[in-house]
């Protein structure tokens, strides 16, 4: 790349991406016996759905 102009800098917005901390205390405390699904099983069982459902999911 041959960029040769100047940036500004905005400093009167926030700096970084916006975030939220999740917190899971209250789930925790009312369902006890909750078991979160492993990243991988959760993950392929998502993209089978798409898969199968693909013609709704993106009409």
């Amino acid at each position: 790349m041959d960029f040769k102009e100047g940036f500004l800098f905005d400093t009167d917005k926030a700096d970084g991406q916006y975030k939220k901390t999740a917190d899971n205390t209250k789930l925790r405390k009312y369902l006890p016996e909750f078991q979160f699904t492993p990243f991988a099983q959760a993950l392929k069982e998502t993209c089978d759905w798409f898969v199968e459902n693909y013609h709704r999911a993106r009409k």
